[in-house]
């Protein structure tokens, strides 16, 4: 589910990132883009810039349900579009997110994010989760758990999995909550590292810690 919110990224932003770093290598450009990602640990769905109910529109809620039932269907045929909501919908107040996006000799894209003070939410988990989008995981509850602003780093050194280096990719973050609560939380992880036929890769990283006022 962390890869999905990182394949928002190249999906969504795949035309921009190849244009600007085919254009000026490195480039640093503005995008208004939010970020969701599931804490299975702490029970909590975050969105980064961006908010729940300016996220989950109706056509993003539908397209989280259209591939649930593409999964209960069986997998029958090409899978709907994946449920990654789209760029418009951003409430006021929200800044764009500065990204830097270079292309090496070997046509990796490599892009990174570093920003301070972005608007975040953590909405409580469901207890029986789709776990395919960040709409239906939280379509239970009826407020936010915590909201407050927080640090994003995000990297990932080949893009689109060109295959020329080892796909190494992440994202982490420190939250301030409203009444002195806390979110940290950090995901990482290299394809080349050794990943078991059952369970996660040796070397992923994904862990978040809390903090309630």
């Amino acid at each position: 589910m962390r890869r999905v919110s990182i394949l928002a990224v190249a999906g969504l932003l795949a035309g921009v990132l190849a244009a600007a770093a085919a254009a000026v290598s490195p480039h640093s450009f503005d995008y208004p883009l939010g970020f969701q990602f599931p804490d299975y640990g702490n029970g909590v769905v975050v969105f980064v810039n961006s908010d729940r109910a300016s996220y989950c529109t109706p056509e993003v809620v539908q397209s989280e349900n259209d591939f649930i039932a593409w999964l209960e269907g069986g997998m029958v045929g090409d899978p709907p579009d994946p449920p990654l909501g789209t760029l418009t919908g951003f409430p006021d107040g929200l800044e764009p997110v500065r990204f830097q996006a270079k292309e090496t000799g070997k046509g990796a894209l490599v892009y990174s994010v570093n920003e301070d003070d972005l608007y975040i939410e953590l909405w409580e988990m469901d207890d029986n989760p789709g776990n395919v989008g960040p709409c239906l995981d939280t379509d239970g509850t009826e407020a936010a758990l915590a909201s407050g602003t927080t640090t994003y780093q995000a990297q990932d050194n080949d893009l689109f999995g060109t295959g020329t280096r080892g796909n190494a990719f992440g994202n982490r973050g420190r939250a301030e909550l409203g009444g002195g609560g806390s979110y940290t939380w950090r995901f990482h992880v290299n394809s080349r590292c050794y990943a078991p036929e059952e369970g996660p890769p040796a070397c992923l990283l994904d862990v978040g810690e809390l903090v309630l006022p």
